[in-house]
């Protein structure tokens, strides 16, 4: 690769150079601390300015603003800077502890791969065009802003998923905005926040989803690469009716998100944040569902009536066939005393009154 400096500085040392990248070089500040350098790229590169020597007081350059076609107006504060083929027009400004210093320092401008295949995307205006849906790795790391651009093929609800190797710290942020520049979506930067897909609706018209880390992770650790996954939510067919939230305020992000989820279904939301309400909005539930039916109560007590019946009829029945079907005594097989009363044959019955006419 080859990078081509030309520095300009308000001392009488002003002078151009053209280097190669890691080519050590001079670069003198402004007693204000500035200088402007002209950077040409033959492919995507981050760039930095690294300070080898000079005098105490400054000892850190930064890139403080960039001025292109891609870019016009636009201005980034960042030790690195991510920029794209072509020509650069960038100004550097010298600090020190006691702030900004001018001064002559010895340092290279250093230009190294990008973080991804996306880049640069760092502001809208150089988002990246994807089509859905999209699920690729990038690398997200200081506050490093991604931006891609979607043309969603119909109305409806986008899903944003960022999958990250990593849960215990906040973030991270995801932004949707539209052509206009009006916000429709900002995530909750809590901890924790990670791994969930987010909803938002979308018209039908271009949209620009950003996402980045506030992790401070350095270019050997893998934390600061993400799977990022857009996809537009179908909806359902033949599927209807309502969801009922608990404790969750009109205000709640949380709310927010369900009613996305509920519109991608074809699903009414409702909100009951107390007892009495849920008990309310249950009741409407089933009584707006019973309208649509025969009355229930009637039913179920001609049910219990028709069993009842059948039960009773049966009873009687068994009954009935048991007392016909069991044999009579026969009173001709039965002897009879002298007295007139029935007994057997030994004469065990009689025995008591025998006795008592003896005594």
């Amino acid at each position: 690769m080859v990078v081509l400096v030309t520095a300009f500085a308000t001392g009488p040392s002003a002078t151009q150079t053209r280097l190669d990248p890691n080519e050590i070089t001079l670069v003198e500040f402004d007693e204000a601390g500035w200088a402007e350098i002209s950077v040409r790229l033959e492919r995507p590169a981050q760039i930095r300015f690294d300070v080898f020597s000079g005098p105490e007081a400054l000892t850190e350059v930064t890139v403080r603003a960039i001025e292109d076609d891609a870019a016009a107006g636009k201005v980034m504060d960042a030790p690195v800077m991510m920029l794209g083929p072509g020509r650069h027009s960038l100004r550097l400004m010298a600090s020190g502890p006691a702030g900004a210093a001018g001064g002559v320092v010895q340092g290279r401008l250093f230009a190294r791969p990008p973080n991804d295949a996306f880049e640069p995307n760092n502001v809208v205006e150089q988002a990246r065009d994807i089509d859905l849906p999209f699920h690729s790795v990038i690398r997200l790391a200081n506050n490093d802003w991604d931006w891609f651009r979607i043309d969603p093929p119909r109305r409806g609800v986008l899903g944003i998923q960022l999958h990250a190797w990593r849960a215990g710290y906040d973030g991270p942020e995801i932004r949707v905005v539209d052509a206009d520049g009006e916000s429709l979506y900002v995530s909750p930067t809590t901890s924790g926040g990670w791994n969930g897909m987010r909803y938002v609706q979308v018209s039908g018209r271009p949209v620009y989803v950003g996402v980045t880390d506030p992790g401070a992770w350095l270019d050997r650790q893998t934390d600061g690469y993400k799977s990022l996954e857009i996809v537009m939510i179908q909806p359902l067919d033949r599927m209807e009716g309502q969801l009922i939230t608990l404790g969750l305020a009109e205000d709640d992000p949380a709310l927010h998100q369900l009613a996305q989820i509920g519109e991608a279904l074809g699903v009414e939301l409702r909100a009951a944040n107390e007892s009495g309400a849920v008990a309310s909005e249950l009741t409407r539930v089933v009584e707006g569902r019973r309208s649509a039916r025969l009355p229930l109560w009637p039913s179920i007590l001609a049910v219990i009536l028709v069993v009842a019946a059948f039960g009773l009829g049966g009873w009687f029945y068994l009954r009935g066939r048991r007392a016909v079907t069991s044999p009579a005594p026969d009173d001709m097989d039965m002897p009879v005393s002298e007295d007139g009363a029935r007994g057997d044959d030994t004469g065990e019955d009689n025995k008591p009154n025998s006795e008592a006419a003896s005594d």
